[in-house]
C-alpha cells in the first residue's frame, strides 16, 4: 500500500525525509512507514484503549503483525463479565479499505455457521467488530482469537515439534468449510495460516506478555519544529515474537487457523474486491492470465510511474475494462475461484514441507512472462485455450504494446522446459531439496534425533514427503477444473496420517519427541508470579537505561520526544545519557535562525533543586570566558525551572558535545589524536584549580569532543544518528499511565559521536571540554556537596574519610588521583 501522489501536507510523499532519524525496518518485523497517510493506516500506541462501548474494551499491548492494508494487535478484553478470551487480536485496518472490501462482513456471516460443521473451529472468527475515527479516516477495527503465525514458527524451529500432517489436514478442513459456504479466501499465504496453541486460551494476559519479550519501538522525530506529521503514530513498534521467548510453553496439542479475509468474497454475492483495496500475494495461473489480457497493460495508456498505476482514473479504466472483456469474451473460467485458492494452498503447502519463506513458486509471483515460464517447469505445457488468448493478445499490436510484448514473452518458452521427463526430474530435485533442509532444521533441534542415530527416519521422511509432494502436485495445475478440491484433499491427508504418524511404541523406539525440550526454567505460574506493577521488567541499569525507580516524587522529570520547554523555545530530539542525580538530552534552539547549534538540557532532580551549587560554580566558570584555558570548560547558556508529576525541576543548558564512552563505543576515538586529548584533559583541569574549583567527578563520561562541525552544522545534520530504541512501560492493569513514570524509556545513543567521518576530517581542531559540576565545590567557600562521584576512581584518602572522619575530605590532589585514572581509560580507550 503506497500513498497516493496528492496526500495532504507532511506526508511521505513530499520527496524529501521528514524525519530527523529512521532506520527503515525489514517488513517481517514492521509496517512500511509510507503506509500512514490519509486514508492509510490508523496510528495505534501501547497502552491505548478501543471500545464500543461502555461494557466492551480493548486494551492494546503488543504488535502482532501487519499486512498491506492492516496493522494487528494483541490486545486485552477488559470486560472481565465476558465468556471467553483473555487476551485478543485486534485488527486495524486502513480507512482506504474501510467498507471497501468484505473482510466484516464475510467474517460476521461465517461466525453465524453452525459451529458443528467440520472446519468451523479452523477459522480465526470475529469476536467484535466496530469502526474507530483517527487522523487518517475511518477504520473498521476487528477483534479475533490470538494466534501464531507459521513464519514464527519456522524462524524459532518449533515447526519441527509439530505434526505437518496436523498442519496440512486442519487447515484444508478450514478452506473447505469456507468453500462449502461459497467464500473465496484469495490469499492463502503462509502469512495467514496460524496457529492456536491451548496455553493462549489459559494464560493470563500478564503471564503472555512477560513471556512475550519487550516491545522495541523506534519514534518519529520531524526534521524541523514547523513539520506536523498527525498522520504517524509517535512510534512504531516491532512485533511480538512470542515463539521465542514462550517456546517452553508450545505444546503439540494445537488448532491451525485460517486468518485475514481482507481479499475474500462470496461467490454469486460479493464483485471482486478492488485491487487498490487489497491484493492477493499469489494469484492462480488464471488469474495471472486474466490480468495480462484485460488489466495490467491499461497502466500503458497513462502515467507508468507507480504514483500513475495508483491513479483512480486508471484503476476505474482497468476494472470497466475488465468487466467488459468477461461479458464480451466469456472469459469467466479465469476469473478468481475455490480452486484458484488450492493452487495458492499448494504453493504454501511446499513452503511450509521446505521450511522457507520464499521458494520457487514464489519467483514469480508478480505475474506475467516469468510465472508462466516458472510454472511451465513444474506443471506442464501451456493448455491450448491459455495459449489462444495470449496468442491473440501478442497480436494486439501498438494499440496495447504492453500486453502485446508481455504475452509474446509468455509464449515464447522453450518447449523442452515443458517435456514430461524434465518435469519429473524438477520434482525429484525439489524433494531432495525439501529432504536437505528438513534434515538441516531436524538437526538443530535439541530433541529430534540425526541421521546416523535414528537411520531409519530419514527413509520414512522420504515417504511422508514423496506422497505431499503427490498431492501437491495435484493442487497445482494449470486449469482450476483439473485442481483436487479442499475436502478431497483433507481425506487425502487423512489417510496419509494413517500411514504415516509414528505409533507411541515407535516413537520410544526412535527416541523421538514430538514436545520441546523447554530451554528456559519458566512456566505460566511462574511467569505470573513475576506479576509486578508493568508488564515488562523495563531494562535498566546497564549503563544505557536509568532505573526506573529514580522516577517518583522528587526524582527524575519523566521527558519525551519532541517535548518543548522554556516557553516552547528548547525542543527535545534524543537523549545523550544520564547521572546519578540528572539526565541529560539533546535539544535545539526553535528560536533561532537558522536553527542552532546542538544544545544539551541536563534535567536534575526535584529533591536537588534546593542545592543551587552546581549552578554557581558554573556560572562563576563562564564568567571566566576571556581567561586561558577556559575554552575546555563547557559555557552555561541558560538556566530555568520546569514543573512536572515529581516535582520542580532545574534545567542547565550548555553546547551538547560527543562523550568519550560514546567515541569508544563507536570506535571514532581511533581516528583521534589520544594524546592531545590527555593534553587538553589536563589544561581544562588546571583551569579549574587555577580557578580554586575542584570538581571530584572526573571520569570519561564527563570529558565530551568538541569539533568546529558542532558549531556550523545544522541541528538536522548533526542529529542523525541510528534511530533510537525505546521500551514502552505499560502497567500491568488497565489504568491511567503514573503521571510520575515516562511513557518509555530511551536507550541512550551516541547521537554525536556516530559522523566517524567528521571527527577523521578534523583531527587537530578538536576541542576538549569538562562537563557537568554537579559534585564541584571551592574549598574555603563551598561545603563539600551531597553528590556522590564515581567510586572506583575516588582517591584512597576520600574513601578513608568517609569512613573514620566526621567530615568528607576533598582537594586539589584528589582531583589529580582521579585524572590519572581516567587519563589511562583513554589512552586504553
Amino acid at each position: 500500500m503506497t500513498a497516493p501522489a496528492n496526500t495532504s501536507s507532511g506526508s511521505l510523499s513530499e520527496g524529501r525525509n521528514p524525519f530527523l532519524y529512521y532506520t527503515f525496518l525489514d517488513p517481517n518485523i514492521a509496517e512500511p512507514i509510507e503506509n500512514y497517510y490519509a486514508d492509510g493506516l490508523h496510528p495505534v500506541h501501547l497502552n491505548d484503549i478501543v471500545s464500543t462501548s461502555d461494557n466492551s474494551r480493548y486494551r492494546i499491548l503488543h504488535k502482532l503483525g501487519s499486512g498491506g492494508f492492516s496493522t494487528v494487535w494483541f490486545g486485552q478484553n477488559l470486560d472481565k463479565t465476558h465468556p471467553g478470551y483473555r487476551g485478543v487480536a485486534v485488527k486495524f485496518i486502513a480507512a482506504i479499505a474501510t467498507g471497501k472490501n468484505h473482510e466484516v462482513e464475510i467474517n460476521k456471516f461465517l461466525a453465524s455457521r453452525s459451529s458443528e460443521d467440520a472446519g468451523f473451529q479452523n477459522l480465526a472468527l470475529c469476536l467484535d467488530a466496530f469502526q474507530v475515527s483517527g487522523p487518517n479516516g475511518v477504520h473498521d477495527v476487528i477483534v479475533s482469537e490470538p494466534a501464531l503465525l507459521l513464519p514464527d514458527l519456522f524462524r524459532n524451529n518449533v515447526i519441527e515439534h509439530l505434526d505437518e500432517s496436523l498442519i496440512f489436514q486442519q487447515a484444508l478442513s478450514g478452506v473447505g468449510f469456507i468453500h462449502t459456504h461459497g467464500v473465496v479466501h484469495r490469499d492463502l499465504h503462509l502469512w495467514n495460516i496460524a496457529i492456536e496453541f491451548p496455553f493462549l486460551r489459559t494464560a493470563g494476559v500478564p503471564a503472555l506478555m512477560k513471556g512475550s519479550g519487550r516491545p522495541v519501538c523506534q519514534p518519529f522525530v520531524s526534521s524541523t519544529p514547523c513539520d506536523s506529521l498527525p498522520s504517524l503514530p509517535k512510534y512504531i513498534v516491532q512485533r511480538a515474537m512470542f515463539c521465542r521467548h514462550l517456546t517452553v510453553l508450545m505444546e503439540t496439542d494445537f488448532t491451525v487457523k485460517i486468518i485475514d479475509f481482507g481479499c475474500s468474497f462470496r461467490l454469486g454475492v460479493h464483485e471482486l474486491p478492488d485491487p487498490d483495496r487489497g491484493r492477493p500475494l499469489l494469484k492462480p495461473p488464471e488469474c495471472n492470465l486474466l490480468d495480462m489480457i484485460t488489466w495490467e497493460n491499461t497502466y500503458s495508456t497513462g502515467d507508468t510511474s507507480p504514483s500513475g498505476a495508483n491513479n483512480a482514473d486508471a484503476l476505474l479504466s482497468a476494472r470497466q475494462k475488465r468487466e467488459a472483456a468477461l461479458q464480451s469474451r466469456d472469459l469467466s473460467d479465469l476469473a478468481w475461484s475455490t480452486q484458484g485458492d488450492m493452487w495458492v494452498l499448494g504453493c504454501t503447502f511446499f513452503l511450509i514441507m521446505v521450511r522457507d519463506h520464499f521458494h520457487v513458486f514464489q519467483r514469480g509471483y508478480g505475474g506475467g512472462a516469468a510465472f508462466f515460464r516458472i510454472v511451465a517447469e513444474y506443471v506442464g505445457p501451456l493448455p491450448d485455450r491459455y495459449r489462444h488468448l495470449l496468442e491473440e493478445a501478442a497480436n494486439a499490436g501498438v494499440d496495447r504494446p504492453w500486453e502485446s510484448k508481455n504475452c509474446a514473452e509468455a509464449l515464447d518458452i522453450d518447449p523442452s522446459l515443458a517435456d514430461p521427463t524434465v518435469i519429473e526430474n524438477n520434482w525429484v530435485g525439489l524433494e531432495e531439496e525439501v529432504l536437505k533442509s528438513r534434515r538441516y532444521w531436524r538437526t538443530r533441534s535439541t530433541t529430534v534425533p540425526s541421521d546416523d542415530e535414528n537411520p531409519s527416519f530419514d527413509n520414512e521422511d522420504r515417504n511422508r514427503v514423496r506422497v505431499y509432494l503427490t498431492m501437491i502436485r495435484r493442487m497445482l495445475r494449470w486449469c482450476p477444473g483439473d485442481r483436487i478440491t479442499a475436502s478431497d484433499a483433507a481425506l487425502l491427508t487423512t489417510s496419509i496420517m494413517s500411514n504415516f504418524r509414528p505409533t507411541e511404541a515407535e516413537r520410544e523406539s526412535a527416541s523421538f519427541d514430538f514436545r520441546p525440550e523447554p530451554r528456559e526454567t519458566e512456566s505460566l505460574s511462574s511467569l505470573e508470579d513475576q506479576h509486578s506493577g508493568h508488564l515488562w521488567e523495563v531494562p535498566s541499569g546497564t549503563g544505557e537505561l536509568e532505573s526506573l525507580s529514580r522516577y517518583h516524587a522528587g526524582g527524575l522529570h519523566p521527558v519525551h520526544y519532541t517535548e518543548r520547554y522554556n516557553d516552547g523555545q528548547y525542543r527535545i530530539l534524543n537523549k545523550l545519557g544520564f547521572g546519578s542525580s540528572s539526565h541529560v538530552w539533546l535539544a535545539e534552539d526553535t528560536t533561532t535562525k537558522p536553527l542552532s547549534r546542538p544544545l544539551a538540557l541536563k534535567f536534575i532532580e526535584a529533591k536537588a533543586n534546593e542545592r543551587t551549587l552546581e549552578i554557581e560554580i558554573h556560572k562563576y566558570l563562564t564568567s571566566l570566558a576571556d581567561e586561558p584555558g577556559s575554552k575546555h570548560i563547557i559555557p552555561l547558556l541558560n538556566t530555568f525551572q520546569v514543573e512536572g508529576p515529581n516535582g520542580v525541576h532545574n534545567v542547565i543548558v550548555s553546547d551538547a558535545v560527543a562523550f568519550i564512552p560514546a567515541l569508544c563505543k563507536r570506535k571514532t576515538i581511533e581516528d583521534l589524536d589520544e594524546i592531545e586529548i590527555v593534553r587538553q584533559t589536563i589544561q581544562g583541569v588546571s583551569f579549574l584549580h587555577a580557578h580554586g574549583v575542584v570538581h571530584r567527578d572526573l571520569h570519561c563520561g564527563n570529558i565530551g569532543i568538541e569539533i568546529p562541525l558542532f558549531r556550523t552544522a545544522g541541528i538536522r545534520q548533526l542529529a542523525k544518528s541510528p534511530s533510537p530504541i525505546i521500551f514502552p512501560c505499560i502497567p500491568s492493569e488497565a489504568a491511567e499511565h503514573p503521571r510520575s513514570l515516562p511513557k518509555y524509556v530511551v536507550h541512550s545513543t551516541p547521537a554525536l559521536s556516530s559522523h566517524r567521518k567528521y571527527f577523521k576530517d578534523a583531527p587537530g581542531s578538536l576541542v576538549v571540554k569538562l562537563v557537568d559540576f554537579g559534585c564541584a565545590f571551592r574549598p574555603g567557600i563551598d561545603a563539600v556537596p551531597e553528590g556522590s562521584p564515581r567510586r572506583a576512581l575516588t582517591a584512597p584518602e576520600c574513601l578513608v574519610s568517609e569512613i573514620a572522619l566526621p567530615e568528607k575530605v576533598w582537594t586539589f590532589e584528589s582531583d589529580i588521583w582521579t585524572l590519572g585514572c581516567t587519563l589511562v581509560e583513554i589512552i586504553l580507550a
